[in-house]
């Protein structure tokens, strides 16, 4: 087996574990909820040249905090989903985040 490849979903490197494959994926404004094998991703669109993700392996997210400080005020950006093959892209205006 090559470095870095691995057999199969659960295989871990180190402390690291891979988050699998998306089962399913739901959009609700500007947030992307994504369900994958060993992981629930929220991401959000804060702006166009803004995303938070934030990652879970237990399905749940803790309370949400942000000690960030934004020097614009964070309106609800639209952005499409496309499926590309395998991958899911997101864009905005500024940035595409493609996994």
């Amino acid at each position: 087996m090559e470095e870095g490849k691995c057999e199969n979903m659960y295989h871990t490197y180190g402390l690291f574990q891979f988050i699998g494959d998306v089962t399913s994926y739901t959009q609700k404004r500007n947030v992307i909820d994504i369900h994958c094998t060993n992981a629930r991703v929220e991401i959000t669109i804060l702006t166009d040249d803004l995303f938070r993700i934030r990652m879970t392996n237990d399905g749940a997210f803790q309370e949400d905090r942000s000690y960030s400080i934004l020097p614009v005020q964070i309106s609800a950006t639209v952005f499409p989903i496309v499926e590309q093959g395998d991958n899911i892209k997101l864009s905005t205006r500024e940035l595409a985040l493609v996994g």
